[in-house]
């Protein structure tokens, strides 16, 4: 069975979701990663790149009218 695992970063955690993806590939066996991508450098790389089991989703696909009003009071971390 395929197991899914989810995440997001943005730019400044590129590194670390890269190593995220090398060590699901080394123990995860069967699994898909899917990446909301927070910025469009994240974005654009991982869609460059086509790594296996990798699903790029850009935040617009994932973000709605709420999440969007509430932006401008919130931390890019939050």
């Amino acid at each position: 069975m395929t197991e899914h695992y989810v995440t997001l970063f943005d730019k400044t955690f590129l590194p670390q979701g890269l190593a995220l993806h090398q060590s699901l590939i080394r123990h995860a066996g069967d699994h898909e990663l899917w990446i909301v991508a927070m910025d469009e450098v994240v974005e654009s790389f991982l869609s460059d790149q086509r790594l296996p089991h990798v699903n790029v989703l850009p935040l617009s696909e994932v973000e709605n009218q709420e999440l969007i009003d509430v932006r401008a009071s919130r931390s890019t971390a939050e």
